[in-house]
């Protein structure tokens, strides 16, 4: 059987065809240079041996392997909402102006000092609560007078008023009650005002004469007198009120006094008197 080319070892010196895994030359004894292709599985397998497997790149495929584990170890990102966008604060271009003062009633001494102030050549706004104030001292008077001279009390002969139990010889207080009641009535229809004190005067008249036993109060009539005092005194309140919104209306710095006098007279600018309603 020939031997096969590639497995035959050619000798340098003599050119000779050697058979393979000889080592010296059978023609001239010279020794035989092996190639390394020729030592066959056992030359590859002791340079697998020598060099090792190839691995190819450790670090490379290491790396992502490592990166992977992290990445499942780690807990998942926590979402976080963006910041709400707020809108930076208006800046205006000018400073702003001062607020102005509130307005201070003036006391009762400057105010007798101080000219009126009137409103902008305007007055008698507000007419309304002139007449509303003017009525409501009107009733008053009127409560006063029916109290004093037209609401009786007792039976038969022994049939008497607040201001008839006055005339009697021995009743000189309770006619200087009625009096006072009856002066104070009238002027409260000035100064509506005074009507608490005409209502005060009526019922300390009214309990004078019940304490008197001859002309003494039977309960539903000092009932009455009470009740027409209280009617006195706030319809005075009211009206004190009302006239006080009418002149406010108009003018400033003015005394009670003064205000109620051009509630009656009406409110005229100074050098013109064609402005009163």
């Amino acid at each position: 059987m020939p031997i096969a080319e590639d497995n035959m070892t050619f000798c340098g010196q003599c050119g000779a065809n050697n058979p393979a895994g000889h080592r010296f030359c059978y023609n001239c004894g010279a020794g035989l240079v092996i190639p390394p292709q020729s030592t066959g599985l056992a030359a590859g397998s002791e340079e697998v041996e020598r060099i090792g497997a190839y691995q190819g790149d450790i670090n490379a495929t290491a790396q992502p392997q490592q990166e992977q584990q992290q990445a499942f170890q780690q807990p998942p990102p926590v979402y976080q909402q963006p910041p709400y966008y707020q809108q930076p604060p208006y800046q205006q271009p000018y400073p702003p102006y001062p607020p102005y003062p509130p307005y201070q009633r003036p006391s009762y001494r400057t105010r007798m000092q101080i000219p009126p102030e009137y409103k902008d050549g305007a007055p008698n706004n507000n007419v309304k609560f002139r007449w509303i104030g003017l009525a409501l001292s009107g009733i008053s008077l009127v409560l006063t007078m029916v109290a004093l001279f037209a609401i009786s009390f007792g039976t038969g002969a022994n049939n008497f008023t607040l201001f008839g139990v006055g005339m009697e010889p021995d009743a000189t207080i309770i006619l200087a009650f009625s009096i006072i009641t009856l002066v104070l009535g009238i002027v409260s229809l000035f100064v509506p005002v005074l009507s608490v004190v005409t209502g005060l005067v009526l019922i300390g008249t009214a309990l004078m004469v019940n304490s008197n036993t001859e002309y003494a109060l039977n309960t539903e009539s000092l009932v009455l007198y009470i009740v027409i005092a209280i009617a006195i005194m706030i319809i005075g309140i009211m009206a004190s009120k009302f006239i006080g919104q009418y002149v406010g209306a108009n003018v400033r710095n003015v005394t009670m006094f003064k205000g109620n006098l051009m509630a009656w007279l009406g409110i005229r600018l100074p050098g013109n008197e064609t402005n009163t309603p």
